[in-house]
């Protein structure tokens, strides 16, 4: 069993006729060489319990710092740079962690993003007036009816998530995207329970190697409006 929660275009609905270019390159990967990929869109949480735990198999939409314990390929699925979602009629901008202290940020639970956002974060936590944590298998979609009503001020989201959702919601209200923050690797995780997952994950990164000097991989991203994540890739 692969899991994850909705995170598109990472991981998107199961019954999306584009589940996510993460699904579709470890089908593209594990496929042809006879595994069958059962994918499953559980909360963020329970989709990391379930593959530590070993009752699935890999955890899709990770990042090093969530996964220490679980067995990863060398090779890293993308890059995790997150912005700021905001209502496009506000006047807030983002320069530093100065400007959270006047807002209602959200995150998502159990989501790491970059250090100095993550101290801050775990400072405030207890505080509903400047963090409110979304939870469930959509964080995306609680975040942003959250932003809508006016429940929160701002959210923090991987920038392709919400570039993405931007072209999925041509008819909802706008909002739109404020500042920079670093991040670190995506990754895909093996659960440890299997000693046969190790050797998965070489099989991995030997197959997405394969895929991105043949073009497979830049046909997968393109459909989903991407690029490769590692520059000076592109056929």
């Amino acid at each position: 069993m692969v899991v994850a929660d909705e995170w598109c275009p990472y991981t998107c609905s199961r019954s999306a006729r584009q589940q996510g270019y993460l699904v579709d390159l470890v089908r593209a990967v594990f496929e042809p060489l006879g595994y069958r990929i059962d994918y499953r869109v559980m909360p963020w949480p329970r989709a990391l319990k379930e593959t530590q735990e070993g009752r699935a198999a890999v955890v899709l939409g990770a990042t090093p710092r969530n996964v220490r314990n679980l067995v990863m390929p060398e090779l890293p699925v993308g890059r995790d740079e997150s912005s700021f979602a905001v209502r496009a009629d506000s006047a807030w901008r983002y320069r530093g962690l100065a400007d959270l202290s006047g807002v209602t940020l959200g995150v998502t639970a159990d989501y790491p993003y970059f250090p100095e956002v993550d101290d801050w974060i775990a400072q405030h936590r207890n505080d509903p007036n400047l963090i409110d944590v979304a939870t469930g298998e959509a964080p995306l979609e609680t975040s942003l009816r959250k932003l809508e009503a006016g429940r929160i001020d701002v959210f923090i989201e991987n920038r392709n998530v919400l570039l993405y959702a931007a072209t999925q919601r041509p008819n909802e209200p706008k909002f739109r995207l404020e500042g920079r923050v670093p991040g670190d690797n995506i990754v895909i995780g093996f659960s440890p329970f299997s000693a046969r997952h190790a050797a998965l994950a070489g099989v991995f990164d030997t197959q997405l190697r394969e895929l991105r000097k043949s073009g497979e991989l830049a046909g997968i991203l393109s459909r989903y409006g991407l690029e490769d994540w590692v520059e000076g890739t592109q056929p």
